[in-house]
């Protein structure tokens, strides 16, 4: 199993520009074609998290999940709120060299 996972503070500007470019990614839109003049493979998509990235197949269907929560900790008086989107997907006969790949 591989992950990336990352967690930094960011402006409402930022994080909507980051949901932004991941929108485009996964549409399959995202950046100005290579130097080869080709555009993106619509079929990946490419995520970069600070010096890391991950590239995985996308399949045309795929599960959404939306979570909000509201959080109280018994300790502290500020309510602690977050939502958490996450995308599912299965992919099957996977070759070898297309799998998750952090660079």
């Amino acid at each position: 199993m591989v992950e990336l996972e990352a967690e930094r503070e960011m402006d409402r500007t930022q994080a909507a520009g980051f949901l932004r470019g991941l929108a485009d990614e996964l549409e399959g839109t995202a950046g100005a074609p290579d130097i080869g003049g080709e555009t993106m493979d619509p079929e990946t998509m490419t995520v970069v998290v600070g010096d890391e990235s991950a590239t995985v197949v996308l399949p045309d269907r795929l599960a959404l999940d939306v979570e909000i929560e509201s959080r109280s900790p018994l300790l502290e008086s500020a309510v602690e709120q977050s939502i958490e989107i996450e995308l599912t997907w299965d992919v099957e006969d996977l070759p070898e060299d297309e799998a998750i790949e952090i660079v």
